[in-house]
């Protein structure tokens, strides 16, 4: 029997009717009017649907809620964390419209597909059985590989979404084996009765093979090693606003979903799934700090910064204690601030009339424009990790957690591959305020300029943020500990 909670769902039910209908318009005026026209419309229509999409979450009275035979679950952790993507996604169109206007890309379909993205992200979130996890998984991977193409004019563009469509069509298709032998292990779908059986039967092979294909599906998803390697290619050949999209949103639901997995379904399996996690950080630390060391193109550099900082959310993780999970969420959370931050720089800063691609491209900034050479060099001190900022508490409270679950040796590790990262960081930093005398520095620096305030202000409050986390660093803590107890009962 289908028991179904209609005013839980209402948020999910309008944004899906909403995204719909904004395809529908898209198309029908399409065909009547020039096309550029359609772009900020559209673009801005989709922002208020997400925003009229929060106001009904914060408005449902009721959390927890389950529809379709408990194929999806919605309690305060899953409401939580999508309140968080929307966010994520709004900031994403906002930064999208203005890269479209300034780059003259006249698509209004990625504001949908950003929108469809979304719409199968806050349904991941709250799947509570394969299939569910499944489609909704699909249904954004599918936007994804849309987007990362968008860009018609760049062959790069073209290029990174084909990558993007192959590599994910084979993580998918160990996802859907891995799948299919948890199924054939327990005789079911659903991830309570995976754990319900899994306490009282020891696992079988097929149930710890099924596990492994499951984490490459989803290690995949987020960029970790030895599965990062479309990432650099990706992120610099998609629109940049759509790799700020990439950087920003997927990873929080993914990294929900293994939290999920790992204290619920897989959690009498620690043992197995501990060393091979421990390995996926380690290795992710150290691809995405060497990895850096020897790029100029700052969004490669930041493809392989992200490979890195998704080494140490898994470092947490691999713990399987609540610590560990807290210290996971708290991090992420901390990345998500700094990413916004980052983009919002790529987007919204140019010089001579031309987009920032490139680290010699800040060269001496610091010097002509101060203050804005001091936020970025703040921005980049949190990324290495260096304190007071936000970024090393991060990294503070991960090392905690690990040391506290015994992984010396890594955690040991983990320091000096933050050491290393530190290094092309710092090398941005030198390169703001002591650029070399035979490099090009720019001699017409043009700032916000073209673009819209948007950008300028979300990387001031982001910035400021960082700066001024450690003087009250409470509300997120208390946010990430209550996720984490919330999995861990």
């Amino acid at each position: 029997m289908f028991v179904t909670d209609w005013k839980v769902i209402g948020p999910e039910l309008f944004l899906g009717t909403a995204v719909q209908l904004l395809l529908l318009l898209g198309v029908w005026y399409g065909s009547r009017s020039p096309y550029p026209i359609l772009l900020k419309p559209i673009a801005v229509l989709s922002m208020w649907t997400v925003v009229l999409t929060l106001w009904l979450m914060e408005s449902t009275n009721t959390f927890y809620g389950s529809v379709w035979n408990d194929s999806f679950v919605f309690d305060s952790l899953a409401r939580n964390v999508q309140i968080w993507i929307l966010l994520g996604t709004l900031i994403s169109l906002g930064l999208s419209l203005a890269y479209s206007n300034k780059e003259k890309m006249y698509a209004y379909e990625s504001s949908i597909f950003m929108l469809f993205a979304a719409f199968g992200l806050i349904g991941l979130v709250a799947a509570q059985d394969f299939l569910a996890f499944y489609l909704t998984l699909e249904l954004q991977s599918f936007s994804f590989y849309i987007l990362a193409a968008s860009k018609r004019t760049s062959q790069f563009s073209t290029e990174s979404g084909l990558k993007y469509f192959v590599l994910g069509a084979v993580a998918s298709g160990f996802l859907l084996f891995g799948g299919s032998l948890l199924y054939g292990a327990t005789g079911s779908l659903s991830f309570t009765d995976w754990m319900n059986l899994n306490l009282v039967i020891p696992s079988t092979n097929m149930f710890l093979l099924g596990m492994l294909f499951m984490f490459v599906g989803i290690l995949f998803k987020v960029s970790a090693f030895p599965f990062h390697v479309w990432t650099p290619d990706v992120y610099e050949g998609a629109p940049t606003s759509v790799t700020a999209f990439f950087a920003l949103v997927p990873k929080i639901g993914m990294f929900l979903v293994l939290a999920k997995l790992l204290s619920g379904a897989f959690y009498v399996s620690l043992p197995y799934w501990q060393t091979v996690l421990a390995v996926v950080a380690l290795g992710s630390m150290v691809i995405g700090s060497l990895g850096a060391l020897g790029q100029r193109k700052l969004k490669r550099l930041l493809a392989y910064s992200t490979i890195s900082h998704v080494g140490f959310i898994v470092l947490g993780f691999s713990t399987g204690a609540v610590e560990g999970i807290q210290g996971a969420f708290f991090y992420l959370m901390i990345y998500f601030i700094m990413t916004i931050a980052s983009f919002a720089l790529l987007i919204g800063w140019q010089y001579s009339n031309t987009r920032l691609k490139s680290v010699q491209d800040l060269a001496g900034l610091g010097r002509q424009h101060p203050v804005l050479g001091l936020g970025i060099a703040m921005l980049f001190f949190s990324l290495a990790g260096i304190p007071p900022l936000a970024g090393f508490f991060s990294k503070y409270v991960v090392f905690q957690a690990a040391l506290a679950s015994q992984f010396y040796v890594i955690t040991l590790l983990a320091v000096v591959t933050s050491v290393i990262g530190a290094v092309y960081y710092l090398r941005i930093v030198k390169t703001l305020f002591f650029p070399k005398e035979t490099s090009s520095t720019p001699t017409t620096i043009v700032v916000w300029n073209d673009v819209g305030a948007f950008p300028a202000y979300l990387f001031a409050f982001s910035v400021t943020f960082l700066m001024v986390f450690w003087f009250y660093p409470t509300p997120l803590l208390m946010i990430a500990q209550s996720w984490s107890y919330t999995l861990f009962p």
